[in-house]
């Protein structure tokens, strides 16, 4: 079948091997092989027209011989091949352009010919636990997206400062202690930066020359930090020169002790997630956000001893706020009525919380549509119809455990 462009094996429970006349189908431009639990090896020798190759739950395979004969391929998707031991990528492909490998935990080492893939632009390795480096040395000028999610990973890879084009860095697990981000060349164009799961990380570093005054991250829009447990320090500690940030998020990470300073000049901010510090810690850190300023989302994570809110009354164009475990909160404060464009309320796992604001402050939220409570013992039951909170709440919409909610949110 010279003309065959497309072929999909799914499902085929009994199959051992592919057929064997596959490698005379030479148009062939796209192979998917999905749950086939009994195939042990594929090859795809002589397909060298071959540009999209994804191979789902195999969990037997463990080959895939002849990919240096595709030579056009532009896409290689590899997911849940637990025995799967080497990708032979030697030469390099000089097509490719997105490479995705996940759940191959029988995987260490990752192609020796990835520094040959010069237009590369999307790299993604998870749940590889074996998988300790990523090969990148020369750099790779295309790559824009790079995503690593594996528990083993003990450095990241030497060659980073030379993807100048990267736009995307997701760093998830490892069981590094320091982060060293980029140098400048490589953070020019960085706009989303990921760094989660990390639970071993005690340092965060930002900036390869702390005393200087040019910007690390001139084009960051979203940087997030989460579910570092060990997490200490981040320098830079002033984010003033992050100008261009839109959403930022530092949550979960019970050492540390403070948030950057320099929010103040981040008046492009757009969403805000923070908290979930450390529990000794009798305050929430001042946050220091630009009055005026057009959030759609606050997002506040407390700890079991706090006992009021941070001085946010500023934050008067809010839309959205949500308050997740300030164990020691009683009542939300009055001031909480200027904010005259918030739309929706979320309070979540405030156990001792019993009151709303007053009547008064509750009636200036003209805009307020949705008011979320959930394990919320104390105000759930003060907010039921003919409750004391009632007459507060009894126009706007209530729900006391929303359908969007997931509960490890909340932790």
């Amino acid at each position: 079948m010279k003309s065959l462009r497309k072929v999909a094996i799914i499902d085929c429970g009994g199959l051992s091997i592919l057929p064997s006349g596959l490698q005379f189908c030479t148009a062939l431009r796209e192979l998917q092989l999905w749950n086939c639990p009994l195939v042990t090896s594929i090859s795809v020798g002589g397909l060298s027209s071959l540009q999209n190759l994804s191979v789902f739950a195999c969990p037997l395979l463990t080959s895939i011989d002849g990919l240096g004969d595709c030579t056009s391929l532009e896409s290689l998707n590899l997911s849940d091949c637990p025995l799967l031991g080497s990708i032979p990528i030697i030469q390099g492909m000089p097509f490719l352009r997105s490479l995705k490998i996940r759940g191959c935990g029988g995987l260490s080492i990752l192609p020796s010919g990835l520094n040959c893939c010069t237009s590369l632009q999307e790299l993604s390795v998870s749940d590889c636990p074996l998988v300790t480096s990523i090969p990148i040395i020369q750099g790779m000028p295309s790559l824009r997206q790079l995503e690593i999610a594996c528990a083993g990973l003990s450095s990241l890879p030497s060659g980073l400062r030379f993807c100048t084009s990267l736009e995307e860095l997701s760093i998830q697990g490892g069981c590094f202690r320091e982060l060293p981000l980029p140098s400048i060349s490589c953070t020019r164009v960085l706009r989303r930066l990921t760094i989660r799961g990390c639970c071993e990380l005690t340092s965060i570093s930002m900036s390869s020359h702390p005393e200087s005054e040019e910007e690390s991250f001139p084009s960051l829009l979203v940087l997030r930090i989460e579910d570092c447990t060990s997490l200490e320090s981040i320098i830079p500690a002033d984010l003033q020169g992050f100008t261009c940030l839109r959403e930022l998020t530092i949550q979960k990470c019970g050492k540390l002790k403070y948030l950057p300073t320099g929010l103040h000049c981040l008046t492009r901010l757009e969403a805000v997630n923070v908290g979930g510090l450390w529990e000794e810690l009798d305050s929430f850190p001042d946050l220091q956000l630009p009055p005026k300023l057009f959030l759609y989302k606050l997002a506040l994570y407390g700890w079991p001893k706090l006992k009021c809110l941070p001085q946010i009354h500023h934050l008067t164009c809010l839309t959205r706020l949500e308050i997740y475990n300030f164990g020691g909160l009683e009542s939300l404060p009055d001031w909480l009525g200027n904010f005259e464009y918030l739309e929706a309320l979320n309070l979540i796992k405030c156990e001792n919380l019993k009151y709303l604001p007053t009547l008064e402050a509750m009636q200036r939220l003209t805009n307020l549509k949705t008011l979320y409570i959930w394990r919320c013992p104390l105000l759930e039951e003060r907010c039921i119809s003919n409750g004391p909170e009632w007459p507060k709440i009894s126009h706007i919409g209530v729900q006391t455990r929303p359908s969007w909610f997931v509960e490890e949110d909340s932790s």
